[in-house]
């Protein structure tokens, strides 16, 4: 298959990332210079190349921080995943309420804050509550 094949994963993931229609052009290019190097291409594959050109091209066209660029990104793609408020009730509170924070758009630091621990067990918490949540869906 060509890569041409996977045009349309690639648009979706770059819309997730990159607003603007001529900075998705210059990103689509890289990463189809990046898959070309593969010999056979995932979603898994074509949503990191994607992440990765994208992150690379904001920091260099804006200089924004790489932590909040993450955590603004990892943000829309958590919003894609449709968490279910009643799917919420089914995993621990202590996993529980840092998604729902999250989700409510709270950033890492002022969830820490508002739950009086640390960045990394905001940060571990937040993906333990994906696995668990992961095991409720079909």
């Amino acid at each position: 298959m060509t890569i041409n094949f996977y045009e349309g994963k690639i648009n979706k993931y770059l819309s997730i990332f990159i607003k603007n229609k001529e900075d998705m052009k210059d990103v689509r290019q890289n990463v189809y210079i990046s898959l070309l190097n593969y010999k056979e291409i995932s979603n898994a594959l074509i949503y990191k190349t994607v992440k990765c050109k994208s992150l690379d091209f904001l920091l260099k066209k804006n200089r924004y921080n790489l932590q909040e660029l993450e955590e603004s990104i990892e943000q829309k793609t958590f919003y894609d995943e449709k968490i279910d408020p009643p799917l919420l009730e089914r995993i621990d509170y202590n996993l529980s309420e840092p998604i729902r924070l999250y989700v409510y758009g709270l950033k890492y630091r002022e969830i820490a804050e508002e739950l009086n621990i640390s960045l990394d067990d905001v940060k571990q918490r937040i993906w333990k509550g994906r696995q668990e949540l992961k095991k409720y869906r079909f």
